[in-house]
C-alpha cells in the first residue's frame, strides 16, 4: 500500500508543512506581562536590555550565574566584583546570606532590586521593607482612619527620584504600569545612606556599608525591566541607578528569577524545547509516532465494545452527606469545619502559624499571597468574629464561603 500511495503521502506532508508555516507567520503573538526578570527574553518584565546595558557599561566581564549564592561564592575569595540580583522577591538561605556578607566585607558590591527581601538578610542589614499603604495610613489618621480611605488616596502609578543633586531630575520619573513598590520603614542610619525616594518622599533606594564593601538595596525592580529600560522617559532612571555600581567585573544572577519558576511550573513544553537533550528526545518521540501512524494504516480498526462505566459511589456519598447537613441546618458545625480547613490550607501553603490574626500576620499573608492587605484583614476579622460566635445563620455562612473563594482566586500561591 505504501509503495502505491507514497506520492500522495508526500504531497499531503508538503501541504501540511505549508499550512503550519502560514499559520505561524499569521498568528498574533500575545504580549506576556508576567514577572520574569531573566536576561534572555524580550518580555516587558524581563531584563534583556538591562543585561546588555551593564555589559556595555562595565569595564570587566559580565558573568551569568545560574546557581545559588553559596555555590557561587563559597569556593574561593573574590575581589573587586559586583553581584546583581533583580527579581520581585529575594529569599536567600542562611548559607547564602553568610557567603553574601563575607563577599561584601571583603570589598565587593551587591545590588539587590526586589519588592520583598526575606530570610536572614533583612536582619543582617538591619532594614525593614513595608507597604507604603501603612505609612500613608499613619499619616492620614486625621483625615480618614479606615483602610478604605487610604486606598481611595492611592494612584495607578509609581514615581521615583534620586537624592543626589547630580542625579536628581526636576520632576519625578513616572512608572505608569507599576501599581506597587515597597519602601523602607527602617534602616540602619549609622551605616546606611538614602539614595532615592518615591513620590511621597519615602526611601526606596539605600546604600548599606559592611566592612570594605557595600549593599545597594532598591525596592523598585520594575525599573530594571525591558518595558522601562526601552522608554526615553524612564531609561535615564535606570542608568542613574546603575551608576552606583563600581566599574569592575560583575556577576549577574540568573538563579533567583520568577521567570524560571513560570517556565517549569506552567509552560513545560517551552522548557523542554529550551534544553537540547530534551528537545531531541521530544522530536524523536514525534517522529516515531508519525512512523507508527504511517505503518498502522495498513491494519483495520477492530470494533471496540461499549462498556458501561462504573458508578461513582464517592460522588453519591458526598451528595448524601451534603443533603444531610442541609436538612439538619447545622450551620455552626459547617462553619467550624470550613474555617478549620481554610486555616490548615493557609498553614500548608504559606508555612505560618494561624493562632493570632494581628497586623503582622495580615501583612505577611498579604506579601506571600499577593492579596491586598485590606482584603486579607477583612477576611480574618470576619473569621475571628465567627469563631467567637455560637449563633450562626445561613447568611453569614454564605458570606464566609464567598470571602474564602475570593481570597483563593486572588492568591498567587
Amino acid at each position: 500500500m505504501f509503495r502505491k500511495n507514497w506520492i500522495y503521502i508526500l504531497i499531503l506532508l508538503c501541504v501540511l508543512f505549508a499550512l503550519v508555516g502560514v499559520a505561524r507567520k499569521g498568528a498574533k503573538r500575545d504580549v506576556r506581562w508576567e514577572n520574569d526578570y531573566t536576561a534572555g527574553r524580550k518580555m516587558p518584565y524581563a531584563c534583556k536590555l538591562t543585561h546588555a546595558f551593564l555589559n556595555d557599561m562595565m569595564d570587566g566581564d559580565l558573568e551569568d550565574v545560574r546557581q545559588t549564592v553559596y555555590q557561587q561564592l563559597s569556593q574561593k575569595t573574590w575581589k573587586n566584583r559586583n553581584y546583581v540580583f533583580i527579581n520581585s522577591q529575594f529569599n536567600p538561605s542562611p548559607e547564602d546570606v553568610h557567603e553574601l556578607m563575607r563577599f561584601v566585607r571583603e570589598g565587593n558590591t551587591v545590588l539587590i532590586a526586589a519588592q520583598y527581601i526575606g530570610g536572614e538578610l533583612v536582619d543582617s542589614l538591619d532594614i525593614e521593607i513595608t507597604d507604603p499603604i501603612y505609612l500613608d495610613y499613619k499619616h492620614s489618621l486625621h483625615r480618614d482612619s479606615s483602610f478604605q480611605g487610604v486606598l481611595v488616596n492611592q494612584t495607578d502609578f509609581v514615581e521615583a527620584n534620586f537624592l543626589n543633586p547630580a542625579l536628581h531630575y526636576r520632576s519625578n520619573y513616572r512608572f505608569d504600569r507599576t501599581h506597587y513598590a515597597g519602601v523602607f520603614n527602617k534602616i540602619d542610619t549609622a551605616n546606611s545612606t538614602a539614595l532615592g525616594t518615591d513620590k511621597h518622599d519615602y526611601i526606596n533606594y539605600i546604600e548599606v556599608n559592611r566592612g570594605k564593601g557595600k549593599f545597594l538595596v532598591h525596592t523598585l525592580p520594575e525599573a530594571y525591566t525591558n518595558y522601562y529600560a526601552s522608554s526615553r522617559i524612564t531609561s535615564p532612571y535606570l542608568f542613574r541607578a546603575l551608576s552606583y555600581l563600581p566599574q569592575q567585573e560583575t556577576f549577574w544572577d540568573e538563579h533567583y528569577k520568577d521567570g524560571l519558576l513560570f517556565d517549569v511550573n506552567t509552560d513545560r513544553r517551552r522548557y523542554i524545547m529550551g534544553e537540547p537533550a530534551l528537545k531531541r528526545a521530544y522530536q524523536l518521540i514525534i517522529g516515531l509516532g508519525f512512523l507508527l501512524l504511517l505503518f498502522g494504516i495498513k491494519r483495520r480498526q477492530r470494533a471496540v465494545p461499549v462498556e458501561k462505566p462504573l458508578e461513582n459511589s464517592t460522588l453519591e456519598f458526598v451528595e448524601t452527606v451534603g443533603a444531610l447537613y442541609y436538612r439538619q441546618g447545622n450551620h455552626n458545625d459547617i462553619m467550624r469545619k470550613k474555617i478549620n480547613y481554610f486555616l490548615e490550607s493557609i498553614r500548608s501553603r504559606f508555612q505560618v502559624q494561624t493562632d493570632v490574626f494581628d497586623e503582622s500576620f495580615v501583612r505577611r499573608i498579604s506579601r506571600l499571597s499577593g492579596v491586598p492587605d485590606f482584603d486579607v484583614q477583612q477576611l480574618f476579622v470576619f473569621i475571628g468574629m465567627l469563631r467567637s460566635s455560637n449563633n450562626m445563620d445561613e447568611q453569614n455562612l454564605k458570606k464566609l464561603e464567598q470571602q474564602i473563594w475570593e481570597f483563593n482566586q486572588k492568591s498567587k500561591r
